[in-house]
């Protein structure tokens, strides 16, 4: 067995030594993609600033200590997963998509109404949720009078379920 084994190492060495000196040179490093950020800032017409990031990130870092001109980084981003950090960047993102969608670049007349309905319903549904349906801590939170949120719930048609606890 003793032979065995000496023999086993010796191969090992002989094999290892065929092997060229830069195929050890290099390390291979996967992207993690729980453990990395890809951010970008854009300044859009010099009046507002977009932050963002992308969330579907895959790729390779080849560190080469020996010889660092041969390292390189292989990083793939899916474009289709950008998300916006913030309510202004989303809703400008979601304009600009919106205005292309049009021949001439420009919605038909009352979009801004119909943005307001939009952001409004979800805006006035999630206060309500979170105080368990509670218009006048609802109105509180929003800060809003209790009558005008009374009106835009009866206007807007939304649901209100009171829950206890």
């Amino acid at each position: 067995m003793k032979h065995f084994s000496k023999s086993l190492f010796v191969t090992a060495i002989l094999v290892a030594a065929s092997v060229p000196a830069s195929a050890f040179a290099a390390d291979s490093f996967a992207v993690d993609p729980m453990h990395t950020q890809t951010v970008f800032t854009i300044n859009h017409l010099g009046y507002s600033m977009i932050t963002g990031n992308f969330h579907d990130i895959k790729g390779e870092l080849l560190l080469d200590d020996k010889a660092p001109a041969n390292s390189s980084v292989a990083v793939t981003i899916g474009t289709a997963s950008v998300g916006v950090d913030n309510l202004g960047g989303a809703v400008e993102a979601y304009l600009s998509s919106h205005f292309s969608g049009f021949p001439n670049g420009v919605p038909p007349p009352g979009l801004y109404h119909r943005i307001l309905k939009e952001i409004e319903v979800p805006l006035l549904t999630a206060a309500l949720a979170a105080t368990r349906g509670n218009q006048i801590r609802a109105a509180d939170l929003l800060g809003l009078n209790r009558n005008t949120l009374r009106k835009k719930i009866r206007d807007l048609d939304i649901q209100v379920y009171r829950s206890g606890g």
